[in-house]
């Protein structure tokens, strides 16, 4: 049984496809199993894509993360293979 906190009943899940801008992709995280969005870049590749501050990850690029730290979450974000498991510059995030 989930608790309150990590329970995603009655919650959407939504895909979204974020394109890095030189700048990055425009959004920080937070927290631990699971991971949040904690900050979104205002006009930034994440905001643009409709991520918002609050969003919960449950996969990147396909791969659970609910049981993932921050830490490791932004290593597939920002790692050198996870650049190499994409067609250019996009990532695809599931968000509840």
């Amino acid at each position: 049984m989930e608790t309150a906190e990590t329970s995603t009943e009655g919650m959407i899940e939504r895909c979204v496809v974020v394109q890095r801008q030189s700048d990055g992709y425009g959004f920080t995280v937070t927290g631990d199993h699971p991971v949040f969005v904690h900050t979104v870049k205002p006009e930034g590749a994440a905001f643009c894509a409709g991520v918002r501050e609050g969003d919960r990850i449950l996969k990147v690029n396909g791969m659970p993360v609910t049981s993932s730290n921050h830490l490791d979450v932004v290593r597939m974000i920002s790692g050198q293979e996870f650049v190499s498991q994409t067609a250019g510059d996009f990532m695809l995030i599931f968000l509840i």
